[in-house]
């Protein structure tokens, strides 16, 4: 198996407002392969009114199997 590591950055391109959002949103990250057949891997994301500015940096593994998808 081989295994990639993945960065991913986070910003927000909406205006936050307290009404419909609260203090916080989450979202779901998915990774899946080009044909959409597999998901490769999935992770929620809470993203705060405090730091929703702020770029956000993820880091993951992701594990491939033989043979490699387009």
């Amino acid at each position: 198996m081989l295994r990639i590591e993945l960065d991913l950055k986070v910003n927000e391109l909406f205006t936050w407002d307290s009404k419909y959002h609260g203090t916080a949103e989450p979202f779901w990250i998915m990774i899946h392969d080009s044909d959409n057949e597999t998901i490769l891997h999935t992770e929620q994301f809470m993203l705060r009114e405090s730091t929703c500015h702020d770029e956000h940096r993820l880091s993951f593994t992701v594990g491939l199997h033989e043979p490699m998808p387009p």
